[in-house]
Parts: C-alpha cells; structure tokens; sequence
C-alpha cells in the first residue's frame, strides 16, 4: 500500500511532504488556479466591455443573452475569454509566479484592449492582427489625436494591480519539478496553437458566431455590411486574432502556378513611340466631395475641381476603406489588384509595364518611406526611383509639407526626366488633408466655409478646418494643372481620393450633415466608399491619342482604374489590362469590405451569375500569380 500511495499526483508533486501538507497543497494550488480563471474572466468581461463602448450597452449585453435571444452568445464569451486564460497561464508557467503572471497579462490585454478602443473612436477602424506590424506607424499616427483615459480604463488598470497585490501576498503557489516547469508553457503554446487551427483560424466559426442581427435592447441593430460592426460584434479578443487570417495570402481555389503564368503568355502589347505621353498619377490624401450631403457653402471649395472636372474624364471610385487604410486604393489602383496585398518580394505592378516600354518611373510621398513599408514595397512593385521625407521633402517647414510645395516639387522632377528625352510615369501620394481636423478653432486662414447653423461646435470646427485643406488642395491643383496646360510635353493627368475623411469621433460630424452610414442600401454604401476621380489630359496628349478626355467616366472599383486609362489612351496594355477587361464585362464593382459586395449589371450583391463569377475566379488567379509567383 505504501508503494502504490507513492505514485499518486500529490505524491509526486510534493515528494517531500507528509500527507496533510500535501492536502493543503493540493487545495492552495485550487485556489491559485481558480484566482487565475477569476482573473482572466474577469479581464474578458472588461475587454469586452471597452471594446463595444462606441455602441450601446445593449451589444455588451448580448454577450451574456441579455435583452434578445443570442444562441452564440456562450460560444463568444469562451472565445473571447479563453485565450486570456492561456496567455495568464503560459506567464505563470513561464515566471514561476502568479503575481508577474497577473500583472504581465493584465496589462498586455488591456494595452491591447485600449489600442483597439482609441482605433475605433477616433478612425472608425478595428485594431487588426496585421496592425501589430506597423507599432512605429501607430504610435506616430496616435501622437495627432487627443488620447484621454476613460474611467473604465482606470478601473481596468486598478484591477490588474489590485489583482497582482493579492496575487503577491496570497496566491504564492510554485511548480516544484523542473521538467514539469519546462514543459508547462510549451503545453500552453501548443494549445493555443491546436486553438487557433482548429476555432480561431476556421471560417465556419467565424460565420456561425456573426452576431450582427441581435437587437440591441435601445433599438439599435449592427449592421451586417459594416467591417467595423462585423468586427466588434464578435468581441475584441476574438476577432483581433481571428484577423491574423488575413495577414496569409491565400491561393484561389484551384489554382496553379503554371496555369496561372499561361493567363499572362502573348497577352501584352508594347506601347508605340509616336503614341507615348507622359503620365502623373496623384492619389489625394483624404480627398472627396462633400457637396454630395447638400452642404450650402459660405466659400465654396471645390469651385476649381468642378471646373477640372467639366474638362476632364471623371467619375467615382468604389473604394474598399473609410477614413483609413490609405494604403488599399493606393495599392490596388497601381497593381490592379481587387484587393491590397502585404507585398515581401517583388511583384506585378504599371510600373513594371511602363519599365519595359521605356519611361522613367517614380514614386513620390511626402511622409516618411518606412510608413506602411513603402520605401521597400513600392520598390517591390518596379519603380526605378522613390522619393520620400528622408530624402527629399524636408523642407524645414513642418511635417507634413503642404499639396502646393509637392505639386511644385513634382513638376521639378518631371523636367528632369523629360530632359534626358525619357517618357515619364509618376505615381505620387499626398499627405495634406489627413486626419485629424482641429475641433476647437478655425484654421489659421480663418476663413468659413460652412456656417454654423445647428451644427456642434466640435463639427463647426473639424468640417471648416477640412474644407480649409481641401480649398489649399485645389489651389495648388489649380497651379499644378495651369502648368501643364502650358506644356508642349504630352501629358495626361490622374487625380483621385483614397478614402473619405476622418470627419469627428463617431462620424459626429457626418451624423450632423445627415449622412446614411446604414450600408443597409445602395445609396448608404455609395456615401459611405465613394470617393471621385479625373483624368485629365494636355492639348498635346490629346492631339497624340486622338481622344478629348471629356466626359463621364463610370463609376467602379479602383483596380479598374489603370484600365479606364488606357482604353482612353486606346492601348492595348498588358496581360492585367485585358483580364481586367474581361472582368469588367462582367463586374465593375469588386468589394471585399464586411461581406464581400459585387456590382453586376448595376446592382450590388454578393450573389454572382454563374458567368460573373467565372470571370472573378479566373481574374483572382491571375492577381495571386502576378503578386506572389511571378518573379
């Protein structure tokens, strides 16, 4: 009997120990693992609780199957709870101690927790996986906003260290056996990591636990097109490492790479010498139109751009973001792809085409090159030259430089190319106009032009500090355009915003104008994404293509954008050009934003005819290639 009672687990746990003290072990580690599930329960609870406090209390609530029925409600509280319990306990495992355990989680978590909170109050903007990546970009980024910490967020860091005190004095239990001590937090990462493949990761579970159709108890519902209300709906700790799926780059159903390299063979068109024209494509940061929400103007803004816009081709690009995420139009536009891809080695791109029929590229910022990885990315997709703060826009004269000095600049580089007898192709991206907009005063112009009305001080403020900006923009475009007009360079312009602005904490400002930010229909989702183009072109460009560029544009995605500009310029293009074609015959409006959107014969759904979703498969094929196997 003595021999078998030696190999119980509290026998060989605590060797050294007689019978009673084991007990009293066995309970003090009981309740040392309970303090732990108390805790991270608890810290899921809050997490939950910040994360949804840009809604009503009634989403809170959903988690728990208040207020309305919820049969996903348990599910989403493990989901959202459980990976807090695995990180406290691979900290105990690791430190050997409850008490640096408590306080390293709790912090992490909330930390996290806050990030995502600031991100949606001031960006409408979710706290992705990938997010984690640009921590330098971040922190820049945030320095503009006035960060004020809430109570609740007091109370969330009080509670940590309450917890880490407790822990210090009263929960002191240790792991006695080294091999148990080196396997511990292995056995913690490995379960988290069976987790993520097999709950975390899975589309299926993603989909079953959308809890965007409950009704909130105040009589708000989530909407079902919204990232943002797909995103919170499912609580932060869930959805923040669920979104780590879209850090892969997933190959299309059925693809392969020697299929896929066919779709490009003796399918790309040189340009001819006496039809090349220089090219200058500039994405507008923040840039849109808001006379779309029937704003009577004191001064208004966009006098010259309706007067470029009169003269040119224009339309409206379906863009894929909101308020942020300026690299997707930005990306999408230069490579024609649907969607914005995390480029590490060198891809497809215009650049590439315009490389090998002879012209000089560019690529130009006015912000820092290591900002969204640009310096390195845009490299990637085949530009011969990328000019940045680092290297060329320190003026001395405040960050960021304003559009008039960058449009000067711009004309500077393009003298340079032409006279070495070079065509040119620059793509360039501005940094005026970006968010935030100051909310307490006018703008050292003074000028208003949106009087106050009924509108807050705080929309009176950012709406005229915006208009401001984009008065500035339009002037310096007005310069930009006047110098080109006067060219005997052949020269063709595009001009397009990426996203609408940063317009106040909660789209305040936007709610005042009477915006429809439902997406619940056609319009509300054209309100919420769309965002103008133009594509203007000189006397000699004109006369070169044989094409007047006046007149309307359509409306699409911007990957089709490059397209839209070389059917103007009647060239044939590439392998890209001509799949995007064929996908335009079918598809004009490719969004992959909450659930993925498609226009076909003007009508936006996610139901595709059979032909209309041929066309995308195949096309999807070909941007994979293109992306990621080509070179």
């Amino acid at each position: 009997m003595r021999n078998s009672r030696k190999h119980n687990f509290r026998d060989y746990l605590f060797p050294d120990k007689n019978e009673g003290e084991k007990k009293a072990l066995v309970w003090h580690w009981v309740i040392n693992i309970a303090f732990l599930l108390v805790f991270s329960a608890v810290m899921g609870v809050f997490s939950l609780k910040l994360a949804t406090s840009n809604y009503s209390i009634g989403l809170f609530k959903s988690f728990f199957g208040l207020g309305s029925p919820n049969d996903v409600a348990l599910l989403l509280l493990i989901l959202n709870i459980l990976p807090i319990v695995l990180l406290t306990l691979f900290f105990f495992f690791a430190f050997n101690r409850m008490m640096p355990a408590i306080l390293t989680s709790g912090v992490l978590v909330t930390v996290l927790s806050c990030v995502n909170y600031f991100k949606l109050l001031f960006r409408d903007d979710p706290f992705l996986f990938s997010d984690i990546t640009l921590v330098t970009e971040g922190a820049n980024m945030m320095s503009s906003y006035s960060i004020r910490l809430t109570p609740f967020i007091y109370v969330m860091f009080a509670f940590v260290l309450l917890m880490a005190v407790l822990a210090h004095f009263f929960m002191t239990a240790r792991i006695r056996r080294r091999a148990i001590r080196i396997a511990s937090p292995l056995a913690a990462v490995a379960i988290f990591a069976l987790l993520y493949i097999s709950l975390y990761s899975s589309s299926a579970v993603y989909n079953k636990t959308c809890n965007v159709y409950v009704p909130m108890p105040e009589g708000e519902s989530l909407n079902y097109w919204s990232d943002v209300d797909q995103y919170c709906s499912r609580g932060f700790m869930y959805s923040f490492i669920h979104s780590a799926t879209q850090m892969r780059s997933v190959k299309p159903e059925g693809y392969t790479r020697d299929e896929a390299k066919k779709l490009t063979e003796g399918t790309s068109s040189p340009i001819d010498d006496d039809k090349k024209v220089n090219f200058i494509s500039v994405m507008l940061e923040a840039y849109s139109d808001l006379s779309q929400f029937d704003i009577e103007y004191e001064i208004d803004p966009y006098e010259y751009f309706r007067i470029l816009q009169a003269n040119s081709v224009s339309g409206e690009l379906v863009t894929n973001i909101f308020a942020g995420g300026t690299i997707d139009s930005e990306r999408t536009y230069i490579t024609g792809s649907t969607q914005m891809y995390e480029y590490r080695r060198a891809a497809d791109s215009l650049a590439r085409y315009f490389n090998d029929n002879g012209y000089f590229t560019q690529f130009c910022h006015p912000g820092y090159g290591w900002f969204y990885n640009r310096q390195n990315v845009m490299e990637y997709l085949g530009f011969q030259s990328v000019h940045f703060l680092e290297d060329r826009y320190n003026y001395g004269t405040g960050y960021p430089i304003n559009d008039a000095l960058f449009f000067e600049d711009l004309i500077t580089l393009f003298e340079e190319s032409v006279a070495n007898g070079t065509p040119y192709f620059n793509f360039s991206v501005t940094y005026q106009n970006h968010g935030p907009y100051d909310t307490q005063e006018l703008s050292p112009d003074g000028r208003e032009y949106v009087a106050k009305g009924d509108m807050s001080d705080y929309s009176y403020f950012a709406l005229n500090n915006y208009l401001s900006g984009i008065s500035q923009t339009n002037a310096a475009l007005q310069d930009f355009i006047g110098y080109f007009e006067k060219s005997d360079e052949p020269t063709v312009i595009v001009l397009f915003g990426d996203h609408k602005p940063w317009l106040g904490d909660s789209n305040l400002v936007y709610t005042e104008l009477g915006a429809d930010f439902s997406l619940e229909s056609d319009d509300s989702f054209y309100q919420y994404y769309n965002t103008p183009y133009i594509i203007w072109a000189n006397d000699a460009a004109k006369e070169t293509l044989g094409n007047d560029f006046i007149g309307g544009g359509g409306d699409f995605s911007p990957c089709f954008l490059s397209m839209k500009l070389f059917d103007l310029c009647s060239y044939d293009g590439n392998y890209t050009t001509n799949a995007l074609r064929a996908l335009y015959d079918q598809l004009d409006v490719v969004s992959i934003t909450g659930r993925n959107r498609m226009r076909s014969t003007g009508v936006l759904s996610q139901d595709l005819s059979k032909d209309a979703q041929a066309a995308l498969d195949e096309y999807l094929k070909l941007q994979y290639y293109c992306g990621f196997d080509m070179y």
